[in-house]
């Protein structure tokens, strides 16, 4: 006789009663999921492509007619900024590829904003019902959600957190991938605070690339974006220089800025960047000449600075786009002429002082200057270290593999046991390269020759 055991049946009657239990939570979790998902703006989060031209990206329609996208995605969809190839599409909800087609009339590149990388397109007759999408201000460690195409494939949500915020971009611990430019990154309250441009480092960028593990993603504000939206293109190249200068005492070069070593270089890196995209503004402004020759010369500025015939009554934007430039020159090669040569600071304020407005001087002073409290202050031969030491880190890895080739040739073609091939390959290697390259070159060729006269 077998007696059943008391402990069995009373586990066995447990998982009847908790089993409703775990459905009831599994139940509610979808639907707490589900509304999760429903407070953010998905009908407004667009997959921009070209019927013409390869790459897409994702866009956010922050009104019926106005669509954000990335600066760096229009270069590739809309060529001449012709817009009229466009395709777009949305996803039902999260997790759905974008099978919705939007049509439309005109779609025009109504304002492009290259320094700060983002760009608004003018969509006339769309067809379908959109929500004005609200914009607010970033708040440093606060919550965030992206939505956006990574990939260009389903509509993703990833969820993350604002790590660090500045006057233009705000840092993420969400994660993108290719095709996440343009991406919406929203606040708890489904509220657009930023739009996604790019990694939020370089290496993060390079690893997540090549693993296939996407990255954390940097964002532009997006009240910084709509501070944007109802001016023209003069006025936004001001505003351009502004926030330029803006970013350069708050974030690179100023009284708060604590940056060192490779941090510091970085700032500096995207400072460049950014400011010698201002380049496009020559050309909103019929090429005046205190705009033309600024730009002209933004290489070497400084050098420069004292013989260009700038009009103290110059436009506003003329003399914004002179400490613009002076800051690059400063980021770009420090307060040298050439990697040895130091400029005479000094002497050269007091040359363009009587050509200057008395504000003006004074920028130009702070920037060449510097701030005093900063006890690492920058002198620009950081950045000619890492110009020619890529160079030569290029060169050395060309080398190295070219050295290695010809190793590997001479060791399979040699004759003899193994270690005796070794021998001969490596006195080659330490006694004869390059020459010996040259020698591999040449058995090859005429290997080659014999087999095609045979």
């Amino acid at each position: 006789m077998i007696f059943a055991s008391p402990v069995n049946g009373y586990s066995s009657r447990m998982r009847r009663k908790l089993l409703p239990l775990l459905v009831l939570l599994l139940t509610n979790a979808w639907l707490c999921a589900i509304s999760a998902h429903a407070q953010f703006p998905v009908s407004n989060i667009i997959q921009v492509q070209s019927s013409r031209f390869p790459g897409c990206g994702t866009g956010v329609l922050v009104r019926p007619n106005s669509l954000l996208v990335s600066r760096h995605l229009v270069t590739t969809l809309c060529p001449q900024e012709e817009c009229s190839t466009l395709r777009l599409a949305r996803a039902p909800a999260v997790g759905r590829v974008a099978s919705v087609e939007l049509e439309f009339a005109t779609a025009e590149l109504l304002l492009s904003v290259p320094t700060i990388d983002f760009a608004i397109i003018k969509l006339d007759g769309l067809n379908a019902q959109i929500d004005d999408l609200q914009i607010n201000s970033p708040d440093d460690g606060a919550p965030v959600t992206v939505l956006g195409f990574p990939q260009c494939t389903a509509l993703t949500q990833s969820a993350g957190q604002i790590k660090n915020l500045n006057s233009l971009h705000l840092v993420t611990s969400a994660w993108g991938d290719y095709g996440s430019s343009g991406s919406a990154v929203l606040n708890s309250q489904g509220e657009l605070v930023g739009l996604a441009d790019q990694a939020s480092s370089v290496i993060g960028g390079l690893s997540g690339s090549i693993s296939g593990s996407g990255f954390k993603l940097r964002a532009i504000r997006a009240d910084i974006v709509q501070s944007f939206f109802a001016l023209e293109a003069r006025s936004s190249c001001e505003a351009e220089a502004t926030h330029l200068l803006q970013y350069y005492h708050s974030n690179v070069q100023g009284e708060n800025v604590s940056l060192r070593g490779l941090a510091r270089v970085r700032a500096g890196l995207d400072y460049i960047t950014m400011a010698d995209s201002l380049s496009h503004c020559a050309a909103v402004y019929d090429y005046a000449p205190s705009i033309t020759q600024t730009l002209l010369h933004r290489g070497d500025y400084l050098i420069y600075l004292a013989n260009l015939s700038f009009d103290a009554n110059s436009t506003q934007f003329a003399q914004k786009l002179e400490l613009v430039i002076a800051a690059y020159n400063r980021e770009l090669k420090g307060l040298y002429g050439t990697a040895t040569r130091p400029l005479n600071v000094s002497a050269l304020l007091e040359r363009i002082k009587p050509t200057r407005s008395a504000d003006q001087y004074a920028a130009l002073t702070k920037i060449l200057n510097g701030d005093s409290s900063n006890r690492a202050p920058y002198v620009g031969l950081q950045m000619f270290a890492l110009s020619w030491g890529s160079v030569a880190i290029l060169f050395f890895l060309v080398a190295l593999i070219l050295w290695a080739a010809t190793g590997s040739y001479i060791f399979a073609t040699a004759k003899g046991s193994w270690l005796r091939r070794l021998l001969v390959a490596s006195a080659v290697l330490i006694l004869f390269w390059p020459v010996s390259l040259l020698y591999v070159w040449g058995a090859r060729l005429r290997a080659r020759w014999r087999g095609v006269k045979g």
